[in-house]
C-alpha cells in the first residue's frame, strides 16, 4: 500500500535525525488506465486521508494540501490525463515551495 510505504520512510527519516517531515498529497489524475475517473479519484481520496491521519498524530510530521491545483478554472493536465501542463506544473511548483517554507518556518521559526 503506498501510504504505508510514505509513512515508513517519513518515521526512518524522524529516527535518522529529520526535524520536520513533510508529506504531500498524492495527486490524483483526469485519467486512469483502466479505472474509471471516480474509481481512481476514490483510491487518491483513500490514500490522502491514512496520510493525514497519521501526520495528525505524529510529531514532526505535518500533511501538506496542494491548493489552487484541483479547483482551478483552468485546465491543469496535458492531454494525457496525467502529466501537468504548464499551468499545473506552476501551481505544483508554488504549492511545494509553500510546504518547505512553512517547514523551515516550523524549524527555525
Amino acid at each position: 500500500m503506498v501510504a504505508l510505504d510514505v509513512l515508513r520512510l517519513a518515521r526512518r527519516l524522524l529516527e535518522a535525525g529529520t526535524r520536520r517531515v513533510v508529506v504531500c498529497q498524492v495527486c490524483r489524475r483526469s485519467r486512469w488506465r483502466g479505472l474509471s475517473y471516480e474509481d481512481g479519484a476514490a483510491r487518491v481520496i483513500e490514500i490522502n486521508r491514512h496520510l493525514e491521519a497519521f501526520c495528525r498524530d505524529s510529531d514532526g510530521v505535518f500533511f501538506w494540501r496542494h491548493k489552487r491545483v484541483w479547483n482551478s478554472v483552468h485546465e491543469v493536465f496535458r492531454a494525457d490525463g496525467v502529466h501537468f501542463n504548464d499551468v499545473g506544473n506552476y501551481r505544483f511548483y508554488r504549492s511545494l515551495r509553500g510546504a518547505m517554507m512553512k517547514a523551515v518556518q516550523q524549524v527555525f521559526g
